[in-house]
């Protein structure tokens, strides 16, 4: 299928189709963005006149069933994500969904399995999974060349209400940064399924069982609203049992325009460990014993994105890096911190 065209259809065609999936797929050679939906007519006609999508639907069964797609993207609200992807697989055309994969562990089960039935492509977009420094971690890891896991912790705090996520405070359009702009479903527990855990903790457990071989077994939270959190802290106990931490914090209020983001991301085993800071481009490792090193460009992992990397598993050129298999284990981990933090009890998975 290498040389042939492929046809991609988009559902829930918004903010965040428009300013990362579309560059991002239209920068691949063979592919054209064939068709487009969403609910709300005067939002598709902005997106179909910013992007120059012609084929346009406010029903994405209908969609599905009248155009020929040999792929689908699904960038809808959270928690619609199961039915979007369910009817894609039904028709066995791919599927790349936006994190998470649902916001339930039983829908997710249903359309990992789906998917393995129909023989048909499942993957999902994490910020960190395909990113270059933490697949490299992440085969270190698995193949053991830090020992065993002690710990990992990952933290990020950002000011998401500049973009208008939570509707916490006035948001200021900025259409020559962003040509569409974002919705505030985030602020609707239905819609987000949870608040700034489910939006930005996908990313961070996402670093921690995407390609390493870990699986959560007990999971413990605190949070300062179980509805829409905007700060949270994740314990979690792995199977092998490596310990863990994910904060967050979607509420700082920095001296800055526009978005701001602050991330660490640590890993300590028994021969060494890695850490990578926010505002600092490089990946340090250090054995203990030695001294501490940046790692190479030329020892990471090829540079890909998902929609390269989607696409290219489609033309059978590369195995998906975030299969839907691997990203239900990030979505139990989420479910269990909700329910954790709502019951004040330790959930266990395993």
């Amino acid at each position: 299928m290498s040389q042939e065209k492929i046809r991609v259809g988009v559902i829930g065609a918004g903010w965040w189709a428009a300013n990362t999936h579309i560059p991002a797929l239209r920068a691949i050679a063979g592919v054209e963005i064939a068709a487009a939906c969403r609910r709300d007519p005067v939002r598709m006609k902005e997106f179909a006149d910013v992007v120059g999508v012609k084929s346009v639907y406010l029903n994405h069964e209908e969609m599905l069933d009248r155009e020929k797609l040999d792929a689908v993207i699904v960038c809808s609200p959270h928690s619609l994500h199961y039915s979007h992807v369910k009817s894609v697989l039904e028709r066995r055309i791919p599927v790349l969904t936006d994190k998470p994969l649902s916001i339930r562990s039983s829908e997710a089960r249903e359309l990992v399995e789906l998917a393995e039935a129909q023989g048909t492509l499942l993957a999902v977009f994490f910020g960190h999974a395909y990113d270059s420094h933490h697949r490299y971690i992440a085969r270190e890891i698995r193949e053991g060349n830090i020992g065993r896991v002690a710990h990992i912790a990952s933290a990020y705090f950002a000011n998401p209400d500049s973009l208008g996520f939570f509707g916490n405070f006035e948001f200021q359009p900025n259409p020559d940064e962003f040509p569409i702009l974002p919705t505030q479903f985030r602020a609707d527990p239905e819609l987000g399924g949870g608040g700034y855990l489910q939006d930005v903790g996908n990313h961070a457990l996402s670093a921690m069982l995407i390609g390493t071989g870990m699986e959560v077994a007990e999971v413990s939270a605190m949070m300062d609203s179980s509805e829409i959190d905007l700060r949270a802290t994740v314990s979690l106990k792995f199977t092998d049992g490596a310990m863990g931490t994910v904060t967050i914090a979607a509420d700082l209020r920095p001296r800055v325009k526009g978005y701001f983001g602050y991330g660490n991301f640590h890993v300590t085993g028994d021969t060494g460990g890695f850490w990578k800071h926010g505002g600092d481009s490089h990946l340090w490792r250090q054995e203990w014993g030695g001294a501490p090193e940046t790692i190479s460009e030329e020892r990471l992992p090829a540079g890909t994105n998902p929609d390269a990397n989607f696409i290219a598993a489609i033309r059978g050129e590369a195995e998906l890096i975030a299969p839907g298999v691997e990203a239900l284990k990030c979505v139990q981990a989420i479910e269990a911190a909700y329910l954790s933090a709502k019951s004040g009890a330790v959930v266990k998975l395993k």
